[in-house]
């Protein structure tokens, strides 16, 4: 299957090598990493599991194994192979305490890099067009799964924008080439503006300069009409409204555009979440009028465009898109839904309730069943939900909610779809809610030792 979102492999001149026709064959590393990758992607009952006779999960970790073994054994060598085992690695949520290890191999990823010089453009090597073309492909998947990596997780950035001057890839892969690579250039584009709303929305930094300003205004304006330029530029094969999906899903007729542009979109919408949400769940004596008004009716707008879009997707689309792009998409949408339905607003309650639900049954719980893809955000939603008094006819706030953590750490912008177990929920909604949307993570290991042991498991 072609990977749109991370092209780190050509395909024909690695199944040359894989079957002998080139040397030298690919390396170990690399044919691990992508077979560990598939194990992932694929529904639980693929034909091929089932005429091989073994169990998905099983394959899943026995592979995982030996590709970990191998980047305990190689990773203080920088090879291109390594790089793209690594980038595969990172496209697997670990729903986990030690799920921290894949904003380390993402940080490794773009070490090995950079010392490679991939962000840079080195006009002297003697390389050909498409030896260059391959290595700029490679160097953005490593930018894009920093970017978003760094945003499920509530890290910092590892790669600056003013440390790069390489140029985008050619959108048919070089001089000769014919694959079409608009898709990916697109979503480069989109993880940059997603980088710039960690670096000045989320960053420490821009949180101790307050958000009852003028200036944090006028960035977030900027960044906004930079995403709705995106968007604009889009061709139409790549972009869908939320008002053609609801009438898609009405009339039951998926087309190869919702396939495409579907997950795309569904990203979209999530950065725009992303770009307010720190606002929307503020005091509002700290936040500027203007931009607390703006936070709600632009987060919730987002979150429902992200879940009409989605239930048009089947799981392995979503997946496949890769998780932590539309899948994780996905779920902060549904925690937006969930927070609405505390609104004092009837109707806005109500429509909360609807799409919660929609969350549930129609995206997060087929990807379940179908491919077991983080079966701790179900949960999740629900004892939110109960906590809130939503699923009640007469909704009710409890006196003293409290989830317990499995971990003690605050989420980032979007950790909360890794952990699935939020701060303990406090008697203040307003201070809860801040606590579910924190800006950046606690402090990384309890003991200077743990990385060792997080890096090679």
């Amino acid at each position: 299957m072609d990977h749109d979102t991370l092209p780190i492999v050509n395909k024909d001149d690695f199944l040359n090598a894989y079957e002998g026709r080139t040397k030298p064959p690919p390396a170990t590393i690399l044919i691990y990493a992508i077979c560990t990758h598939v194990s992932t992607i694929l529904p639980f009952d693929d034909p091929f599991f089932v005429n091989v006779g073994v169990k998905r999960d099983e394959l899943f970790h026995t592979l995982l194994e030996h590709t970990t073994f191998l980047i305990r054994k190689e990773y203080l060598t920088p090879r291109l192979a390594t790089i793209q085992a690594l980038i595969l690695l990172c496209a697997y949520p670990a729903c986990d305490k030690s799920f921290y290890r894949n904003w380390l191999r993402a940080g490794m990823a773009v070490r090995m890099a950079q010392e490679l010089g991939l962000h840079r453009t080195l006009e002297k090597l003697a390389l050909t067009d498409e030896m260059f073309e391959a290595r700029k492909r490679l160097w953005y998947c490593t930018y894009i799964t920093d970017r978003w990596c760094c945003a499920t997780m509530g890290r910092p950035l590892a790669i600056s924008d003013a440390d790069c001057d390489i140029e985008l890839p050619h959108v048919n892969g070089g001089v000769n080439g014919t694959k079409d690579y608009s898709l990916f250039i697109n979503f480069i584009k989109l993880s940059g503006i997603l980088g710039e709303v960690l670096r000045r929305i989320y960053s420490p930094k821009a949180k101790s300069q307050g958000y009852n300003n003028t200036s944090i205004y006028h960035t977030v304006q900027s960044i906004y009409l930079m995403l709705n330029d995106w968007n604009q530029q889009l061709p139409d094969h790549q972009r869908i409204t939320s008002k053609e999906a609801k009438s898609i899903y009405k009339n039951k007729i998926i087309t190869n555009k919702v396939r495409e542009a579907g997950p795309l979109s569904i990203c979209y919408h999530v950065v725009i979440v992303l770009l307010y949400r720190t606002f929307l769940v503020s005091n509002k004596a700290d936040v500027l009028p203007a931009l607390f008004e703006e936070a709600s009716e632009r987060c919730t707008e987002a979150a429902k465009s992200v879940v009409d879009i989605a239930r048009l997707l089947s799981p392995t689309e979503i997946v496949r898109f890769g998780w932590n792009f539309a899948g994780y998409s996905v779920f902060q949408s549904s925690l937006i839904h969930v927070y609405n339905c505390t609104s004092s607003q009837p109707e806005v309650a109500k429509t909360a309730r609807e799409y919660v639900k929609i969350c549930i049954e129609e995206c997060i719980k087929p990807m379940n069943e179908e491919m077991n893809m983080v079966p701790q955000a179900m949960p999740l939603i629900r004892t939110l939900m109960n906590l809130i008094g939503a699923e009640k006819k007469e909704p009710e706030r409890p006196k003293s909610p409290v989830v317990t953590p499995t971990h003690q750490y605050h989420a980032g912008p979007a950790s909360s779809s890794y952990a699935f177990a939020p701060p303990p929920l406090q008697p203040s909604p307003m201070t809860a809610w801040q606590s579910l949307f924190a800006s950046a993570a606690t402090p990384f290991f309890e003991n200077e030792t743990d990385w060792q042991t997080t890096i090679i498991l």
